[in-house]
């Protein structure tokens, strides 16, 4: 497997969006990798629709503390039948609904963001934080269909994705842009 994931990915936040559960679950990456390594969360293996191994990850609760919990109102979703779609589909349409919800201000992010000093210096001073106005970031989103389990899959690694892939086996080509990825 390829590591792709969390601990490559270069976001500032990751938004876990499922339209099926009506919510998106909003994280900044730093956080989380702290959160697995303390925790040794172990690494749990996911499947394709043919159960076919694609991935490694870890599953963390969508209610853990640092995780902001989001509301999705019906006019984001029902343009959509979620459950038909092929991965990819369903990837690119999330994004830009994903988009559109931080546009809309459905989905927040901070003006300022607090960091963690960690020298010898700044803990001599009693200084245990830096906070500074939140200069632009970035996001990475993904688009969640399997619900109802309260975890977020936060991939590590992949490997034979099968993104065309629908449900009972069969496969649909998209019309969408190839993703390059070279």
């Amino acid at each position: 497997m390829t590591e792709y994931g969390i601990w490559t990915s270069a976001a500032d936040y990751w938004v876990h969006f499922f339209p099926l559960e009506r919510a998106a679950y909003v994280y900044r990456v730093d956080l989380m990798r702290e959160y697995i390594k303390r925790n040794n969360s172990p690494i749990m293996f996911g499947a394709s629709k043919d159960n076919s191994v694609t991935g490694a990850g870890y599953l963390v609760q969508q209610a853990t503390y640092f995780v902001h919990t989001y509301s999705i109102p019906d006019r984001y979703l029902d343009h959509q039948k979620w459950q038909e779609l092929t991965d990819r589909e369903a990837g690119i349409i999330g994004e830009t609904v994903v988009a559109t919800l931080i546009e809309d201000q459905i989905i927040k992010f901070p003006f300022y963001r607090a960091l963690r000093s960690r020298s010898r210096k700044e803990q001599l001073a009693s200084i245990d934080f830096k906070v500074s106005y939140f200069k632009p970031f970035t996001i990475e989103a993904k688009t969640e269909r399997k619900c109802g389990t309260g975890n977020l899959f936060i991939q590590a690694r992949e490997s034979g994705h099968k993104p065309n892939l629908l449900h009972g086996g069969a496969t649909r080509s998209s019309d969408m842009p190839e993703l390059d990825l070279k």
